[in-house]
């Protein structure tokens, strides 16, 4: 059944990962912090796939003109109204044709496995729709909120209004943003999450309440490595909104399972992150995991699932790997206002890297045309 599909494959998209294992496997990973953490990511994901579904279903309208072949608006065009997000998804990018790719029906791929950066598409038909839905790609903000709402609010009726208000509001955001100019070729990543969640928080504030603990881990760490290794472990669950250490470790796990350049990078920028954090944050903060959850995905997405195949081989490294560094004096900036941080600071780096790279290949082009 597709919504099974769609509600399992939603968790893996969480890392860029289409394949249903990495999807049962980033469950396994909630369910080692808490199985109420699991359940509320498959809520979460469940009502944003239900809502962009129903979002999606042409009206009635619109079927009768297409089956009497006076739709002309569908016909000749590419992206997933024609059923061409499939196709066009496991086509990586190269060199400066890199963000014209990157429209409605093109999504990059990542290791043997589609990734997506949110679908950034308009679809026309139920079938593609729920096709694209089974792919998890409108499901994976919901299941992040799931994630907030639990961390915030806990097995209260607040969290679950929470997770069901907000799943549905990230549907109806990427939906409007699908409409905007940019998004033609920049990812949404998480930022329909951020912000919804952002905004949710505050409304929810009378009833924050620690979320369970997870348990102990079996093992302790200590010394100034072992810090460095706990710090990055945790730093990969919170990607997931927990700070337990065997959840980093089979999140890593799925990292190298999905490929070893995503492996690579999401481990590097994780650790490159932590490293800066205890000189940024502090020892407690980077120690659970908030310096490097943001390296983490920004080094993933960089070097692993936009890659500049065009630019030398410095470049490709140091980027990503500077772009890792630079979110976390970005997350303590955020912290300083106040506000829910999530997120934002690997949303905010990779928009900012790929708009600098859309420019500056913009600018190759010109220079070469005149």
């Amino acid at each position: 059944m597709w919504i099974v599909q769609a509600l399992i494959r939603s968790q893996g998209q969480i890392f860029f990962q289409r394949a249903t294992l990495s999807g049962l496997l980033v469950l396994l990973a909630l369910v080692i912090a808490s199985p109420w953490l699991a359940g509320f990511a498959l809520l979460g994901a469940a009502v944003q796939t239900g809502v962009s579904v129903l979002l999606r279903r042409p009206r009635r309208t619109s079927a009768r003109l297409s089956s009497s072949g006076g739709d002309r608006s569908s016909r000749g065009r590419s992206g997933p109204g024609s059923g061409s997000a499939r196709d066009g998804a496991d086509r990586a990018p190269r060199g400066s044709d890199h963000f014209a790719e990157l429209t409605p029906g093109s999504v990059p791929s990542s290791g043997s496995h589609r990734a997506s950066a949110l679908a950034m598409s308009s679809l026309s038909t139920d079938a593609t729709a729920r096709r694209d839905a089974a792919d998890g790609i409108h499901g994976f903000c919901g299941a992040l909120t799931g994630c907030a709402a639990f961390l915030a609010c806990g097995t209260s009726t607040a969290g679950l209004i929470w997770t069901v208000l907000g799943g549905a509001l990230c549907a109806l955001l990427v939906r409007a943003l699908e409409r905007v100019r940019i998004f033609n070729w920049l990812p949404m990543l998480t930022g329909p999450f951020c912000a919804v969640n952002a905004a949710l928080n505050p409304v929810f504030a009378r009833w924050h309440r620690d979320a369970e603990s997870p348990g102990a881990p079996p093992f302790e760490l200590v010394g100034p490595i072992a810090d460095l290794i706990s710090g990055t472990l945790r730093a990969s669950a919170q990607v997931l909104l927990t700070d337990h250490l065997l959840t980093g470790l089979l999140v890593i796990a799925i990292m190298f399972l999905a490929g070893a350049r995503e492996g690579l990078w999401s481990l590097i920028g994780a650790v490159a992150a932590t490293v800066f954090g205890f000189w940024i944050l502090g020892w407690q903060p980077t120690m659970a995991g908030l310096a490097g959850y943001c390296g983490f995905l920004t080094a993933l997405a960089l070097g692993a699932v936009f890659p500049r195949h065009d630019a030398a081989r410095a470049v490709r490294l140091l980027v990503p790997l500077a772009a890792a560094c630079v979110t976390v004096p970005l997350l303590w900036v955020l912290q300083q206002t106040g506000m829910a941080v999530y997120t934002w600071p690997f949303v905010l780096t990779t928009w900012a890297v790929l708009f600098a790279q859309r420019q500056w290949a913009r600018r190759e082009l010109n220079g070469a045309a005149s």
